[in-house]
């Protein structure tokens, strides 16, 4: 019927992981529902099939089945940890702190997870806290650069631009290829009116990818803080053809309308821009 022998749970698991790491996620997943008609109770195969939706954006879904793992296997740590990813996208971030804070007692000195609750202390507004719970990620794993790009975007949020980049700086010193640490680089630099710099650090993002409608829109606002609307407004065509779902057209009309509000308003660049970027 599968086309496979009678497999148990877990070989049908490993397939449809199998199946993921080959981009095949239809076939993943129906290894995952024959894993499930074996043993419903397998909290894996619930797992493997929430990250598998969380990776391809059905968030809701995706909490679903990693509520599943964890009630059957109430110490799952990964699935508290993508779970919390997964409502982070949903922008459901008291939940999502919740479930790191689930995760972290049973791995307490994890420091991925001490950086990802961090970023979801951050999106609360809650600085301070963040702040603690980025240098408590690092404190257990100085080489962890999500912790360094997180602590960046929190000092960001403090108002300690140059301290920012500072932290920024270390951060590419582990991975110098990821284009969103340029980018938050760039924030900091448009907040201290550096605006050669911004440039120069977007230049060095657009290298790594240009398919980023942020990165544009980003250089539409430095456009904009040389008082050169013309070419702001180029940057922010090119961030529109730079996307294709219709949610993320949607997403940068509404970022390039409100940037052009607060312009008529006669408001600076740097006092709307991290509203902008949230």
């Amino acid at each position: 019927m599968s086309g496979f022998p009678q497999l148990n749970a877990e070989e049908y698991t490993d397939l449809g992981n199998n199946f993921g790491r080959q981009g095949n996620y239809e076939e993943a997943m129906r290894m995952y529902g024959l894993a499930l008609q074996v043993d419903p109770y397998y909290a894996r195969a619930h797992y493997c099939a929430a990250y598998l939706l969380t990776l391809v954006g059905n968030h809701e879904e995706a909490v679903k089945g990693y509520d599943r793992a964890i009630h059957i296997n109430n110490n799952y740590v990964d699935a508290y940890v993508n779970k919390a990813n997964s409502l982070k996208a949903l922008g459901r971030h008291r939940e999502a702190l919740k479930a790191c804070d689930q995760a972290l007692r049973f791995e307490p000195y994890a420091s991925d997870i001490h950086a990802s609750r961090g970023a979801m202390l951050s999106a609360l507004g809650r600085h301070k806290e963040a702040l603690e719970a980025e240098n408590k990620a690092l404190q257990y794993d100085p080489q962890n650069a999500l912790a360094y790009f997180n602590k960046g975007v929190v000092l960001i949020a403090l108002g300690k631009y140059k301290d920012a980049l500072s932290v920024f700086n270390y951060g590419l010193q582990i991975n110098s290829q990821d284009p969103d640490i340029y980018k938050m680089m760039a924030v900091a630099y448009i907040l201290l009116d550096q605006n050669s710099n911004a440039f120069r650090v977007l230049h060095t993002a657009l290298q790594l990818t240009n398919t980023d409608p942020m990165i544009f829109v980003l250089q539409g606002l430095v456009y904009l803080n040389q008082r050169e609307p013309g070419q702001a407004g180029d940057e922010f065509i090119k961030a529109l053809g730079a996307v294709s779902t219709r949610q993320d057209i949607d997403r940068v009309k509404q970022v390039v309308d409100a940037i052009y509000k607060y312009e008529r308003q006669g408001i600076k660049v740097k006092s709307y821009i991290g509203g902008l970027l949230e």
